[in-house]
């Protein structure tokens, strides 16, 4: 039988980041730049996900979760061509009905065309195919999908591919990809409520795009998930956090570096005391606890002003928060950009946080600093330090957005 076409809403992730130099350079700092100059640009290892292929990987064999809302995931968008798999086959149908037809395991190819949509040379005079798998699995760009697919033909825009699937088993494909699953299980399970919050607030909010992207959260599919994982999921099937009986955008980063960082200060939004700063001293002596980076100062001008020849002759920052993190950088004493706009356009990876000191010299600027990410929200190796001390995953949550609390997804509006 032929599951029903999920009805979907919304999502939108905010993703910027933030940035810290120095207006006034104390003995401590003197003494970092000291060895800086002494080291040269020393650069970390650069870990984009905390993925951990050696944990034990789920069965291929493995049934779907199928619990919670639909949701809709966008796999692909502006492609004349796109190819499908599948291992058992399965059903590919049009929204209407019209069009029908069963498949077996193996290949799929489908065109983008003026009249519609071309199946392995076939054409289909409709603007929307969903394929229905037999084992609720599809292959795509390398990676294995849960759900349905479906594929749209946009005027002038080619074709768009969409993946539909539940909320817990969307969730087992991003928990994987976000957190160790090597590290203690409460601060798994944190991780995975805070995802489900995060996830669930923009599924909820009538202003966003409806659907959900692979950048939105890290989601990589069924291939990434995990055992230890999918445990971690099932333990907290359907919970999330709320604030004054709502969902919220429950941020989560890798190292604070010391001190989370207001959602204010850097996305100039969610002025809410669960995302304000707070004390962390949890991530501590981990992987990106100290940093130092070097830029040429040319290849900062052409990043920030693309369009202008501007030459970089100082760089300071401004306007502090508690987190000793500056909402501003200036450039030549005149030029003020937002600090987590200048970090995205180094480079999020290179200039890992804004929490960062900084000095020009030789023609480059010497970034020395601490953490990674935006700062906002779960610290992620906080959360870490902490279930090794014996915390339990309410009580991380409840550090890191105070004044939340732990509710079923079923139970908020």
């Amino acid at each position: 039988s032929i599951k029903g076409y999920p009805l979907i809403v919304g999502s939108q992730k905010m993703k910027e980041d933030k940035t810290i130099t120095i207006n006034k350079i104390d003995y401590y700092k003197i003494f970092l730049l000291c060895i800086m100059a002494v080291f040269g640009s020393f650069i970390s290892g650069v870990v984009i996900s905390c993925r951990s292929r050696s944990e034990t990987k789920v069965s291929d064999e493995t049934e779907p979760f199928e619990k919670g809302p639909l949701v809709s995931v966008l796999l692909a968008e502006r492609q004349n061509e796109l190819v499908i798999s599948s291992r058992k086959g399965g059903m590919l149908g049009s929204r209407d009905a019209q069009y029908r037809k069963d498949v077996e395991g193996g290949k799929i190819t489908l065109f983008s065309s003026y009249d519609g949509i071309k199946i392995d040379g076939e054409l289909w005079e409709v603007d929307n195919i969903f394929f229905f798998p037999r084992d609720d699995l599809f292959g795509y760009n390398g990676n294995l999908y849960r759900g349905t697919l479906q594929v749209q033909s946009v005027e002038g825009q080619g074709l768009k591919a969409l993946e539909h699937l539940h909320l817990e088993d969307y969730i087992r494909g991003v928990l994987p990809v976000e957190i160790y699953p090597s590290w203690e299980m409460d601060a798994i399970v944190a991780q995975a409520i805070a995802i489900r919050t995060f996830a669930s607030e923009m599924l909820k909010n009538p202003g966003t795009r409806g659907w959900l992207t692979t950048l939105d959260l890290a989601y990589r599919g069924a291939d990434y998930e995990l055992e230890r994982t999918d445990e971690a999921v099932e333990l907290s099937d359907g919970l999330v956090l709320s604030y004054e009986d709502k969902l919220f955008p429950a941020f989560f980063h890798s190292t604070c570096g010391g001190h989370t960082a207001g959602a204010l200060s850097v996305f100039d939004t969610h002025d809410i005391p669960p995302l304000k700063g707070k004390e962390c001293g949890w991530c501590d002596n981990t992987k990106h606890s100290f940093w130092t980076r070097s830029f040429k100062l040319d290849d900062i001008a052409e990043k920030i002003f693309p369009d202008r020849n501007v030459e970089i002759r100082s760089i300071e920052t401004e306007n502090f928060d508690e987190g000793h993190r500056p909402k501003f950088v200036v450039i030549n004493g005149e030029e003020r950009i937002r600090s987590s706009e200048f970090r995205i356009a180094l480079g999020s990876t290179r200039l890992k946080s804004t929490l960062f000191i900084v000095i020009v010299s030789d023609g480059q600027a010497h970034f020395m600093g601490k953490g990674f990410g935006h700062g906002v929200g779960l610290c992620q190796w906080g959360a870490q330090g902490m279930a090794e001390a014996g915390y339990s995953w309410d009580a991380i949550l409840s550090h890191y957005y105070p004044g939340t609390k732990v509710r079923h997804l079923d139970t908020l509006e």
